[in-house]
């Protein structure tokens, strides 16, 4: 019995000296196998990858990056550990061998790497960093343009001819714009001066309305129309910028728009439905382009969207240009008139006369344009980041709240003036914006832009402006830099040319991924 005891004793020793932490090279040794693994042994032979890698699109939340291990050396089996880290702040936001991005990653514009760190029996080696990396952005907006085929912006009496058009089209389609917006589709210069009198086909405003509508949606443009209606005509309203008599309550038929809407894609229009577009009204949230309530207009939107869907529920209805500048008076601010919108669907929804089966508008349209007094220091030109942290921010937050947080977004108008006092907004009374500002302005907003992946096309406005003095613009030695034209007052479009910087950045954004 002792004895037994003693080999008891014995091999008890033996499971003891087992569990406890010695050097895999001693233990081998005292049981004369030979070294098992070697302190210092672990080897890395190639660096992990990530994959995708590069600058990238954020398509959504399932977006994944991974890596591989790396090929290491070790005379003992390796296990792996693992993490992701955000460059530009250094976190680390995964411990696996995945992260998946988010959103807001890619507004940010993060980079991220992996790094690997293998443990064999004996000890861990460092961590060893990613030989690529990964970073996130949105897509960016398709290149859109607005364009005074009809008049100037300003309905100035231009002579616009073909030869003026052509010249136009051909330096958009060689930028690569797939949308041109017209400066305006006005009601009451289209209806006029009576209810139903409409003169198509004696050369009036409707048919060269359609004569624009087809030089750019033709070969060899092939380009689409957003056609921006607003203006009541006096013998439907009070004013031009005043909701249509038959259309200021939830129980009004708005029968007199739809009326209008109806002729225009059914006699006018009809062969280029699958080419167009319809944004209702301009800048709504301020009274120079509209006197009536936010609900008023919610009734206006809502009626336009019933009817253009009943001629073709592909045509894209979408709410009139929000403008960031406030609006007013009283202010009436861009993220402010859009919860509005949505309030005034949650009150009202749809009717009887005007149906609908969701929310009647297709894209919420943006004009997120810089307010120089507010968005930078004195004398500074207002970065891409401040001007479109609103789109961003509180008008898309406003858009989920009310479940639509996937709803196309399209900017409209947008771009950076190069004015002296130009339209009122520069109220510092000097040019704070020069033509460096604008190349990188523009070049920034479309390739990186700051924005929601909903954002699919952003309007830079406006193409050209021939007749500057027409807006005081005067005063600027360079002939084309008085606002944020791309095209000189010649309307020439040589890209490289120190005078045409603006219009080479646009040409030089790459179409969207």
């Amino acid at each position: 019995m002792r004895r037994n005891a003693q080999i008891f004793v014995a091999l008890l020793g033996g499971l003891l000296l087992l569990s406890t932490p010695v050097a895999p090279t001693a233990l081998a040794s005292a049981e004369g196998l030979g070294p098992l693994c070697t302190p210092g042994d672990i080897t890395n032979l190639t660096p992990p990858t990530i994959s995708p890698s590069g600058s990238f699109v954020w398509a959504s939340n399932t977006k994944t990056l991974t890596t591989t291990a790396g090929t290491w050396s070790s005379s003992c089996p390796v296990t792996y550990s693992y993490k992701w880290i955000r460059e530009q702040t250094g976190a680390q936001v995964s411990s696996t061998s995945s992260y998946t991005v988010t959103e807001a990653d890619a507004t940010s514009r993060y980079t991220f790497h992996s790094e690997v760190m293998a443990c064999d029996q004996a000890e861990c080696s460092a961590w060893v960093p990613s030989s690529n990396s990964a970073t996130l952005r949105i897509s960016h907006p398709a290149k859109a343009v607005t364009f005074p085929c009809m008049t100037n912006a300003f309905d100035a009496t231009y002579p616009w001819d073909d030869t003026n058009r052509i010249t136009v089209l051909n330096a958009m389609k060689d930028a690569g714009v797939g949308w041109i917006r017209l400066n305006f589709v006005h009601w009451d210069k289209a209806e006029t001066p009576h209810d139903n009198d409409y003169q198509d086909g004696t050369g009036q405003y409707l048919d060269l309305l359609k004569h624009c509508v087809n030089l750019i949606t033709s070969t060899p443009y092939n380009m689409k129309v957003l056609l921006v209606i607003e203006q009541t005509p006096s013998w439907a309203g009070a004013t031009l910028h005043s909701p249509p008599n038959d259309c200021t309550s939830n129980s009004s038929s708005c029968a007199t728009f739809k009326d209008f809407l109806y002729h225009l894609l059914t006699v006018t229009l009809p062969s280029y439905q699958s080419k167009i577009a319809i944004q209702v009204w301009n800048e709504q949230n301020a009274q120079a382009h509209w006197t009536g309530s936010d609900d008023q207009y919610y009734f206006l939107l809502r009626s336009a969207y019933s009817k253009v869907k009943a001629i073709n529920s592909s045509i894209l209805v979408m709410t009139g240009g929000v403008s960031r500048l406030v609006g007013g008076p009283p202010p009436y601010p861009m993220a402010t008139f859009v919860e509005d919108l949505y309030d005034d669907y949650d009150t009202y929804g749809c009717t009887a006369q005007n149906p609908c089966s969701t929310k009647p508008w297709s894209v919420v349209a943006l004009h997120p344009y810089p307010n120089y007094d507010t968005d930078a220091a004195t004398n500074e030109c207002p970065t891409v980041g401040a001007v479109f942290a609103d789109v961003s921010g509180a008008v898309l937050t406003s858009m989920k709240n009310h479940g639509d947080g996937g709803k196309p977004i399209w900017l409209t108008e947008f771009s950076w003036s190069a004015g002296d006092d130009y339209d009122g907004y520069d109220r510092l009374g000097d040019r704070v914006c020069f033509q460096a500002d604008q190349v990188s302005r523009l070049s920034t907003a479309y390739k990186y832009n700051y924005l929601p992946s909903n954002v699919t096309e952003g309007f830079w406005w406006p193409t050209d402006r021939k007749d500057l003095a027409d807006i005081g613009c005067v005063n600027i030695s360079s002939p084309w830099a008085c606002g944020s034209e791309l095209l000189d007052t010649n309307l020439s479009h040589d890209v490289g040319t120190p005078t045409h910087d603006l219009y080479t950045a646009f040409f030089n954004v790459p179409p969207p991924t």
